[in-house]
This record gives structure tokens, C-alpha cells and sequence, in this order.
């Protein structure tokens, strides 16, 4: 070769290889790159997996019937007001934010053994389904059955060893056992997680193939008085729950709920660490095949995507995701409290379309709710014939107030306490007594002069605490 020819062949594959080693590593590091981005930073499809809930069964002659007495967290049962934002802020410290105890788990996944976990890990779990109860207005008293329990260890072991959920597993799977295909069949199942927090992603029910909240239909399933649960613990794949909700009450007659309706998030203030993307409206028999919901907050309309109806699961349920979320998307903290008035409308029941309305305020129970208060009037002058007023409390909604009278002549009619703004009612007895007196109301802390006159004029004035040492 040439010379010439010998540089001109050189310089060109100095250029070829010097742009392949550039492409490559490039190559190499962007790939690296999204590998780790991949890796980093929660995603509901990593970590966590949530397979379809269970469907209704035909019938109730395969429910196991409980017979056994090994009950765990059927103490009283749970209630709040969640009307209330300080009753729903120390609620959900109090039985939501409680430390876990350690699941002291003795099975082993290599051996097939199930084994149990401790006692007071299972009623920690009882404790967090039932405050989703207590706070949607159901009955908040599910015990945890050890036959329910016992066969949920097999269940979960069984998705554990096989990284994957179903329920209806073969004979085929590693760990396969009856008992746990029963309660397969039978139980909400979950991948990646296990424990209280559990509870939390059955709720949230999040997955393309969740639409229809199946998972928190069961929890929130009013009849339901017991379940059961088997957690494997670890890391994804290998860690596993499986949780019980077809009782023998399930084709019993519907307890009382507080609202006639279940809906989640609940009427009231909830916690935003609760509020989820999907939202639902649950209704016994309701149908919603033509209903529509719309909500508003801070006067403008909020994005609403309805999901597919399906029945099957629970209570019939209308489901939407809000703000154009996504469902495996976390609820951001709230500067400040957010209300969102909720209107579900041309539901059927029977065969008349209805229409509900309710208000749902996201609040951070972190943040304390600063108050002030506007109390008007602060005086008010009757004859002695007596009569009524009104008194008027402006506040900031959440801010809780009271009124009171310590005169047996001024009486509260109504409004003796409230939540932002409100009206307080009051009457005011006759006044048989030649003498003018002089009470008072304390409304929202503010002291409401209550003046009235004599019978035949104001002949004389005396303090209310004199004119009644005079009465006596």
C-alpha cells in the first residue's frame, strides 16, 4: 500500500473508531443512566402489586363458617366524627399512625413453612381496617379469625414463593397447599407489601385493572364482622399478604352507616395521607350505570374521570380518579385545607333517580388550624315580655366553637356549638319582676350582653347574680 493510501486508510479508521467508542459509551451511559433512574424513587408497578379483588361467590354454602373462639381486634369497635377536624386529626394519630409491632413471622419460603406471625401484629392490622371503617361511617369492630388467618398464612406463602398472584392458584405452584387456594379465592391478595400498610393499598387501590376499587369495596363492605390475614415478610417479589373478606355475614341484613352511603374519602375531613386518586361512592343495589359526578373546589370545577362501572365486588360503587391523576399517584399535602363539594347525581335506587351532595375537606394533620373569630351582635336589649335572637360566628371552616348560657332565663335554642361559620339561637324568659337584669351568652369565647326589663319599666338595675339571690 502506498504511502498516501496507508494514512488516508488510517486517519479514517482512527475517525471510525473513535465515534463508534463515543457512540458506544454513550450508549452505555445513557442505558446505565435510566437503569438507575428505574431503580430509584417509588413506582406502584415496582414494589408493590396488587392483582384483581376477589369477586362476589355464588353462593354462601363455601364460605367457611367461624367456629372457632381466637378472635383479635374486636375490642368495642372504633367511632369519630370526622365533621370534626380536630376529632379526625387525633383519630387518625391515635389509630392510624401507631407503631407497628414486629411480625416475629417463624415460617420459612425455602421449606414451604407458613408458620405464624405474632398476635399483636395481627391486631394492628385489625386496628387499620378499622379505622377506614370508623372514618367512612361503618361498623368499626372486625375481628380477625385464627381459621381465616391460619389458611391466609398458606395463601400468602404460596404468592410469596411464586412471585405472582392469583386466585385461583393450581396444584402446581411451589408451596401449594388446599387451605391456601381456599383462602386465595376468598382474600384481597398483595405482592410487596404486608402489615398495616397493606390496609393502606388496598384502599387506594391503585393498578389499571383496579377501576372498580374491588380491594376497598371488601374493607369498606358494611355486613363484614370478620376477617383474616397471612403476611410473609421481605422484600418485592417476596413478601406477600393475604386478607380474608368473604365472612359468614355476608348475605346479612346491612347494618346502619352513618351517611346511608359509603364513600371514600368520607364526608368530613380526612387526612390528605388517606385521600387517594380513586374516589368512590357506594350505594346497596344503587344503579349507576347513568350516573354522573362533578366536583368544585375553591368555586372552579375539578377534573373528574370516571371509571368503568363493574359490579361484583362489594356494594355497588361508582369510582372516578381526580385531577387527572394517575391511581398509583401519592395525594399532595395541602398548603392549607382544601374543600371539595361532591355532587353524585341520577343515581337509581328503586326506580326513582336521586341526587347526593356532600363535602370532602384534605387537610394536613400536621398543620395546627390557626382560629379567629367574629361574633355578632355583642349586646342585645328585650322587654319583659322576653323573646329570641341570633347571634352570628364567622371562622374559618374547621375552626370549632361553643355557646353557653349560665342564666337559667337566656336558654340556647340552637347552634349550641359549630364549624366555621353558624348561627347560635337563643330565647330570652319574662322578666315578672320589677327589676332590669342583665345576663349573658359566651359564644366562640366572645361575652354576649343580655339585657331586659322589668315588668312595668325599668324600675331598678341590678346584676343577673343579684336579681337572682333577690328571686330566692
Amino acid at each position: 500500500m502506498r504511502p498516501s493510501l496507508r494514512g488516508t486508510f488510517a486517519r479514517r479508521f482512527v475517525s471510525f473508531f473513535s465515534a463508534f467508542f463515543v457512540s458506544s459509551t454513550f450508549t452505555l451511559i445513557f442505558t446505565f443512566a435510566l437503569t438507575v433512574a428505574c431503580l430509584c424513587g417509588p413506582s406502584p408497578a415496582r414494589g408493590m402489586q396488587l392483582g384483581e379483588a376477589p369477586a362476589w361467590p355464588e353462593d354462601g354454602e363455601t364460605l367457611l363458617q367461624r367456629h372457632d373462639a381466637y378472635l383479635l381486634g374486636a375490642s368495642g369497635g372504633l367511632s369519630v366524627d370526622p365533621s370534626s377536624r380536630s376529632a379526625s386529626r387525633d383519630f387518625f394519630y391515635n389509630y392510624h399512625e401507631e407503631t407497628t409491632p414486629d411480625i416475629a413471622w417463624d415460617g420459612e419460603l425455602s421449606s414451604c413453612t407458613p408458620g405464624d406471625t405474632a398476635a399483636d401484629f395481627k391486631s394492628a392490622i385489625a386496628l387499620r381496617i378499622n379505622y377506614f371503617r370508623a372514618m367512612a361511617g361503618l361498623p368499626a369492630a372486625i375481628a380477625l379469625s385464627s381459621e381465616y388467618s391460619g389458611k391466609d398464612q398458606k395463601a400468602a406463602l404460596m404468592m410469596a414463593a411464586a412471585g405472582a398472584l392469583s386466585h385461583s392458584p393450581t396444584s402446581s405452584w411451589t408451596c401449594y397447599s388446599a387451605d391456601g387456594a381456599e383462602a386465595a379465592g376468598k382474600s384481597n391478595l398483595a405482592l410487596g407489601i404486608y402489615g398495616p400498610s397493606v390496609i393502606d393499598g388496598y384502599v387506594k387501590d391503585f393498578g389499571t385493572s383496579n377501576g372498580a376499587a374491588g380491594h376497598r369495596r371488601w374493607i369498606l363492605y358494611p355486613q363484614t364482622q370478620t376477617m383474616g390475614t397471612g403476611d410473609i415478610p421481605g422484600t418485592y417479589p417476596s413478601s406477600s399478604n393475604a386478607l380474608w373478606v368473604f365472612d359468614e355475614n355476608l348475605w346479612g341484613t346491612r347494618p346502619s352507616v352513618r351517611d346511608g352511603y359509603v364513600a371514600w374519602p368520607p364526608p368530613g375531613y380526612t387526612p390528605y395521607q388517606v385521600v387517594y386518586p380513586r374516589w368512590s361512592f357506594a350505594y346497596p343495589g344503587a344503579d349507576f350505570s347513568s350516573a354522573s359526578v362533578t366536583v368544585v373546589h375553591g368555586g372552579s370545577s375539578v377534573s373528574v374521570a370516571q371509571e368503568t362501572y363493574a359490579s361484583g365486588y362489594g356494594e355497588n360503587t361508582l369510582v372516578w380518579r381526580m385531577n387527572g391523576m394517575s391511581s398509583g399517584d401519592a395525594w399532595p399535602k395541602p398548603d392549607a385545607d382544601a374543600r371539595y363539594d361532591v355532587t353524585v347525581s341520577n343515581v337509581v335506587i328503586g326506580s326513582a333517580a336521586q341526587t347526593f351532595n356532600y363535602s370532602v375537606t384534605v387537610f394536613d394533620p400536621a398543620t395546627e388550624l390557626v382560629c379567629d373569630f367574629t361574633v355578632a351582635p355583642l349586646s342585645a336589649h328585650y322587654d319583659y315580655t322576653g323573646g329570641s335572637g341570633t347571634i352570628a360566628v364567622s371562622a374559618a371552616d374547621g375552626c370549632e366553637w361553643t355557646a353557653t348560657s349560665q342564666y337559667d332565663w337566656i336558654t340556647v335554642a340552637s347552634g349550641a356549638s359549630g364549624s366555621g361559620d353558624g348561627e347560635v339561637h337563643y330565647t330570652v324568659g319574662q322578666n315578672s319582676t320589677g327589676y332590669t337584669r342583665t345576663g349573658s351568652l359566651t359564644v366562640a369565647g366572645a361575652s354576649v350582653s343580655i339585657q331586659q326589663d322589668g315588668e312595668g319599666g325599668a324600675v331598678s338595675r341590678f346584676p343577673a347574680g343579684i336579681y337572682q339571690l333577690l328571686e330566692e
